[in-house]
């Protein structure tokens, strides 16, 4: 947990705030860290090209991570350089909204004349039972929102 509440607050200074402005907007509840073994590659001559994960959660995260911030993040891509002679362990650090119904909008205190609110609140719970409807695409789900 202390990761991922490092995180939010690095996050949070990233966008020149106070290091707990996003736990204190309940950000962190739900923290979730889950960590991987990998084992050494054993044909580190033979790697495959990885293309960067896309995809319904990953446009979700990229959802909620530009909505708040309103597009002062804009890229989420995953991607892993792996070392090839030994073994690695992967620590990824993900946030649950399983009934959550709290509403997220743009962070006031980064808006401006220069910088207008580009995304409306959304109701958290809402838009991941719509999200995750059959044949929803994150843009039409963003779109909505």
């Amino acid at each position: 947990m202390d990761l991922g509440l490092t995180l939010f607050e690095k996050l949070s200074e990233a966008l020149g705030l106070n290091p707990n402005h996003l736990k204190d907007m309940n950000c962190s509840e739900g923290l979730l860290l889950l960590g991987h073994y990998h084992p050494a590659c054993p044909e580190p001559r033979g790697g495959t090209r990885i293309e960067s994960l896309r995809g319904p959660k990953c446009n979700f995260l990229k959802c909620k991570y530009q909505l708040i911030p309103n597009d002062k993040f804009i890229s989420l891509a995953h991607r892993v350089r792996a070392q090839n002679v030994r073994p690695r362990t992967s620590v990824a650090s993900f946030v649950r909204f399983e009934g959550n119904s709290k509403v997220f909008g743009p962070i006031k205190e980064l808006l401006s004349e220069e910088n207008p609110q580009i995304y409306q609140k959304v109701d958290i719970k809402n838009y991941v039972r719509y999200y995750l409807e059959p044949n929803k695409t994150s843009l039409v789900a963003n779109s909505l929102f």
